[in-house]
Order: structure tokens, then sequence, then C-alpha cells
């Protein structure tokens, strides 16, 4: 799904957030080993809405890291 732009009035006063579906990677339970094969990657699909820093950072002194791969 391409993520589509809105308006959100009721959101921080007024933003345009992106929201769409990303696919999440099903964590691996590693245990007590230190290595191990690298079974195949499951994923799930979850619905997001990633909401603009400038409106974000208007929360306090906080911490944020976004990391996303695309792929097309």
């Amino acid at each position: 799904m391409i993520p589509q732009a809105r308006y959100e009035e009721s959101l921080l006063g007024g933003v345009v957030a992106l929201e769409g579906e990303v696919l999440v990677r099903e964590p691996k339970e590693w245990g007590e080993c230190l290595y191990r094969e690298l079974p195949p990657a499951s994923f799930r699909r979850i619905v997001v809405r990633f909401i603009p820093y400038f409106a974000w950072g208007n929360r306090g002194p906080t911490e944020m890291t976004v990391w996303l791969p695309w792929l097309a």
C-alpha cells in the first residue's frame, strides 16, 4: 500500500500525517546461544502513521530515531 497523506485536525493542533501499511519482521528467539544459523525471515503487515518531525519535536526534550528500509 502506498502511503497516503491525511490532514489530522485533532492531532497536535492540526498536522498532515502519512498513513500506510508496512511489513514488520517477526522476531526470532536467540535463547542462550552466541551464534546460530539465520532462519528465513517471516513478516506481518501493520498499519502505521508517520508524524512530521517538526510536530513531534514540540513535545519536549526526548529522543527519536527513524530508519525504514524502502523496497519498491
